[in-house]
């Protein structure tokens, strides 16, 4: 079976997520605000829609219980939004945790997983822990020398790059 377009004329999608029935993708415009879109599965019928209008940057997107996460390093948060559409002010989504420069995101078993840090810069770089029923704080479950990349989440350990290394670390926590 041929690939099926969904969607054309984008503006540089770079991330994507699926799941819920739907798939979540970036449109980047580096000049403006970028956009998270959202087509309805299987066609995308009626066009990709907003759903969160102004996200500059959204570094990753993940899909869990019926809520889309995003990363985003140049507003230095992480951001949630229901499937269905954002509730924050103007249709923006509702910030769950606001961290220096976080990048992958992993959504697992209650927590949301994600890498911050000054990258480019001096470490420490962080992968910190936020529940997901109350994320307004965030606890750092290990601190790394090395800038952590892809995180990833199964019920007991999260996992991540660095070069050379793919790395893991109970959900607890790493000396």
């Amino acid at each position: 079976e041929p690939a099926t377009q969904l969607v054309s004329g984008e503006t540089k999608p770079e991330h994507i997520a699926a799941g819920d029935g739907i798939v979540v993708f970036t449109s980047q415009n580096y000049t403006a605000n970028s956009q998270v879109r959202r087509c309805t599965l299987p066609d995308c019928a009626g066009g990709p829609v907003a759903l969160a209008p102004n996200m500059k940057t959204a570094d990753d997107l993940v899909i869990a219980g019926g809520k889309i996460y995003i990363s985003a390093y140049d507003i230095a948060g992480v951001f949630e939004c229901a499937v269905t559409g954002c509730a924050g002010p103007n249709g923006d989504a509702i910030r769950r945790s606001s961290t220096p420069g976080p990048t992958g995101l992993a959504v697992r078993g209650g927590g949301i997983y994600f890498a911050s840090g000054n990258w480019g810069g001096t470490p420490p770089y962080l992968i910190s822990k936020a529940l997901v029923a109350d994320s307004s704080s965030a606890t750092a479950i290990l601190t790394d020398t090395a800038q952590p990349k892809a995180l990833a989440a199964n019920d007991t350990e999260v996992f991540w790059h660095r070069p050379g290394e793919l790395l893991r670390c109970a959900i607890g926590g790493c000396v």
